[in-house]
């Protein structure tokens, strides 16, 4: 099944029990009311999943011309985790790389238009081989719902960033992230401390910076900071991550 048909499976799920547990509740005026909450729910659930990086980043497909040979290395490198077609994106925005996936086969990359610019030809193939590491091995239904949720509910920022954190914490999606970070040091055939080396310096390219965290940090591949204590996007922090990986943080 398709990863977005999965999450619309789940959100007509979560809206039956809605309803029902209103109606439990408060009888028929609690049906009234939580169908119309579901009907607004639903159309802002819509509208952003057709306008989650189109509206906020205005990407465009990369392809054709390759000077750095991203596009080369993400050809020669997909079949071994499992992709038989891969999408890259750029954005002229400010953003961390993202990744998602359309289906078990089919992925999509979007990077800032002057990343690769910034990055030399080994730090090129890292970077490929990271991003399809992050591709193979993260859960895409729970940041999709979390994503659509986030939009619709923006004037309960607190709650839906407690109730985001909350599910990764109890699905432990963090695990997701670190364990990708390690497939990513084997395939790539690098040195653990090479390897964090790279993601440190990754984190420190002002091009992967937001000033403001946004639904679309759900699909990001580096950590996200919003100087805030509730951890919403479900990616541990770099220090955890650096540890993770060398042993010790930078």
């Amino acid at each position: 099944m398709r990863t977005l048909t999965q999450v619309w499976v789940f959100l007509v799920s979560l809206t039956f029990l809605f309803l029902f547990i209103s109606f439990e509740l408060l009888g028929r005026a609690g049906l009234f009311f939580s169908f119309l909450i579901s009907v607004l729910f639903f159309y802002a659930a819509l509208r952003h999943n057709l306008s989650l990086f189109r509206g906020i980043l205005s990407p465009e497909l990369h392809s054709g011309n390759d000077p750095t040979g991203f596009l080369r290395e993400i050809e020669n490198q997909k079949l071994k985790f499992g992709f038989k077609r891969i999408d890259v994106h750029t954005s002229e925005q400010p953003t961390p790389p993202l990744v998602w996936k359309n289906s078990m086969e089919h992925g999509h990359i979007l990077l800032n238009k002057h990343l690769l610019d910034q990055l030399n030809h080994n730090e090129i193939r890292l970077l490929a081989v990271f991003l399809l590491s992050h591709l193979e091995n993260r859960s895409f239904v729970t940041v999709h719902i979390l994503s659509t949720i986030k939009v619709p509910l923006y004037f309960f920022s607190f709650f839906t960033k407690l109730f985001a954190a909350s599910t990764h914490k109890i699905l432990k999606t963090s695990n997701d992230c670190l364990a990708a970070d390690l497939k990513f040091i084997t395939m790539a055939e690098s040195s653990k401390f090479e390897a964090g080396y790279f993601l440190n310096r990754l984190h420190r390219i002002s091009l992967n910076h937001i000033r403001k965290p946004n639904s679309y940090c759900f699909f990001s591949t580096l950590s996200i900071s919003d100087h805030s204590l509730i951890n919403e996007f479900g990616i541990p922090d770099l220090t955890t991550r650096l540890k993770k990986i060398m042993g010790f943080a930078l």
